[in-house]
């Protein structure tokens, strides 16, 4: 049976296909890849059915394909705009030796309806609607994913239905996940280009077996194919399809910055996203305490989000979803919050604390060291930690290491001593100058002038002689003076 070869969309599938709002006939149809519908017609010609007319990219040659139930043709055609949204178009088939004149209306730049009468031989019409692919077709589908509304279509295929067709980045095989109405399979595939807009997938279907598929775009991300099963007179399955985004977006944390601290308990997290197809939204956390929805004043190029920081190390994690619900890796960044309070530090007796930081913020949880140093005539007994001065725990150690913590008070504690008693007796030719053990760190120094100073350090260790240090020195003259001293 005869077809006159423009393409056809009726119903749902007109619906789905892009839609231009102001009608435009095209100036040229060259490399456009046309949907027909056929909806009525005289026979020999079909009232109902599918085809595809592809024009070549240059010339004036045809190929017309048909898909349910019309035949196949070729020849040549001519093509003229008429109107604003009006077009002529005459073709001269040199299969079946019949010339059509089509009469197009176009509803928009790509799509609309037909009517066309047999000039020889005179007498048959047809009438339907049509469709142009106006975008290019890629070189490859390796890497894609399609997602495809069925329209129409008879056994081996599904009439309706919904299902993605996922083609690996390397190597000539499919996989399709249907939806229920449309089964699951696998297989191979070959792909060439038609013409600019159209290319041909030939498939070997694990469900369909082997399949031709006419793959038409109007853009580089949708369009619409019509598949044909050769083996069968009427296995036929037309679609629309949009190109899933399948590559991740990105996000990047800007603030804060790498190793930073900070000392407010609230801060603005902010960084940037990025996405082939437009971000949908940016979460952010701390310290996995859940994912919250950041706020963006364009379009997710910059983005931001308070988060309530914890005293020490917290982590912060972004990741961003794209339109096509691609998510980005998980971005982390470390931010040290800095919580500090004032430590209290008194003396109890005499002496000096080293460094003094009686009154200063310290950072919590970050470790310190003090030293405690008698005045003379005193001595150190121990440090005294607690909180709010209530308890406390003892430390007898001069230095006093220690982890900053809220409400810290520290307490140095010196006592009084009473001077060492230097005793001196007369042994023959000798003095013996002695002390009590009790008295240590002490040396004996001597002198035989109290104003003129010059004090002699130059004595032996003491010794312990009936409990007592003890060191025997000649009596010499003039007189000497003798005295303890603790370096």
């Amino acid at each position: 049976m005869k077809s006159l070869e423009l393409l056809r969309i009726t119903g749902p599938l007109f619906a789905l296909l892009p839609f231009v709002a102001d009608a435009q006939a095209p100036s040229t149809i060259v490399g456009d890849g046309v949907f027909v519908q056929y909806i009525n017609g005289t026979p020999p010609l079909v009232s109902y059915g599918y085809s595809m007319f592809l024009p070549a990219n240059s010339g004036n040659a045809y190929q017309l394909i048909g898909i349910y139930p019309a035949g196949r043709n070729g020849g040549t055609y001519s093509y003229t705009a008429t109107g604003s949204n009006t077009g002529q178009a005459i073709q001269n088939d040199t299969t079946d030796g019949v010339t059509f004149l089509l009469n197009l209306t176009f509803s928009s730049a790509t799509q609309g309806n037909f009517n066309g009468t047999t000039i020889s031989p005179p007498g048959y019409y047809q009438t339907g609607n049509f469709w142009a692919a106006i975008g290019t077709a890629p070189k490859s589908v390796a890497g894609m994913s399609l997602r495809c509304t069925v329209v129409d279509g008879l056994y081996p295929f599904a009439p309706s239905g919904n299902f993605t067709i996922a083609f690996p980045t390397s190597g000539n095989t499919y996989t399709v996940v249907g939806d229920g109405v449309v089964a699951n399979s696998s297989g191979t595939y070959s792909y060439s280009i038609f013409n600019r807009s159209t290319a041909l997938l030939q498939l070997n279907d694990s469900v369909t077996g082997a399949t031709s598929v006419y793959v038409g775009f109007s853009t580089a991300t949708s369009g619409a194919y019509a598949a044909e099963h050769p083996s069968t007179s009427s296995g036929f399955q037309i679609s629309t399809f949009s190109v899933l985004d399948t590559t991740p977006p990105t996000v990047t944390i800007s603030f804060p910055t790498a190793g930073q601290r900070c000392s407010n308990s609230v801060f603005t997290v902010s960084g940037k996203a990025t996405d082939n197809e437009g971000i949908a939204a940016v979460y952010y956390q701390v310290s996995g305490q859940g994912w919250n929805v950041a706020t963006t004043a364009n379009n997710w190029a910059d983005w931001s989000g308070n988060v309530t920081l914890l005293p020490g190390t917290n982590i912060i994690q972004a990741y961003s979803v794209d339109n096509s619900e691609n998510t980005s890796p998980i971005s982390k960044r470390d931010l040290y919050f800095v919580l500090q309070a004032p430590i209290s530090i008194q003396i109890n007796g005499s002496g000096t604390v080293s460094p003094n930081y009686n009154g200063q913020m310290l950072e919590i949880g970050k470790s310190f060291s003090v030293t405690a140093k008698a005045a003379p005539s005193f001595v150190f007994t121990n440090w005294v930690v607690s909180t709010n001065w209530i308890g406390g725990v003892m430390s007898n150690s001069p230095t006093l290491g220690f982890v900053m913590q809220s409400n810290l008070t520290l307490q140095a504690n010196f006592v009084k001593i009473s001077p060492p008693t230097l005793s001196l007796a007369r042994q023959g030719t000798n003095v013996v100058l002695s002390w009590p053990t009790n008295i240590v760190g002490f040396g004996v120094e001597s002198a035989t002038n109290f104003l003129l100073g010059g004090w002699n350090t130059n004595y032996p260790s003491p010794v312990v002689v009936a409990g007592r240090y003890t060191i025997t020195n000649p009596i010499t003259r003039p007189v000497k003076l003798y005295r303890l001293v603790k370096p």
